[in-house]
């Protein structure tokens, strides 16, 4: 197992008139797709592409800090690669390798 310095963060999938409708609400990040797979794979480019601009201007850790998003270490099998979001649990926890 090998560590990396993550964020993890919660996205909740839920139906909504035969969509179905991701969200972080730590980010404010939000996608949707037909199926749950699609919305569990759209919410994590969504959530990269904030996560990536956010990098670009300078202002990731001012926007963790403001919204208590603390820095851990966790263990990955792998070697795990900078801005990887890794799946954590079956409730679609995930983490960001920064």
């Amino acid at each position: 197992m090998k560590k990396c310095k993550a964020i993890k963060l919660r996205v909740r999938i839920k139906e909504e008139d035969g969509q179905y409708s991701a969200i972080c609400e730590e980010l404010g990040t939000a996608s949707c797709g037909d199926t749950i797979e699609e919305a569990e794979k759209n919410i994590m480019e969504a959530i990269r592409v904030d996560l990536d601009s956010m990098e670009q201007h300078g202002v990731m850790m001012k926007f963790l800090k403001e919204k208590g998003i603390k820095i851990e270490t966790i263990e990955h099998e792998g070697k795990p690669r900078k801005k990887e979001i890794i799946p954590t649990s079956q409730n679609l926890e995930i983490a960001y390798c920064l």
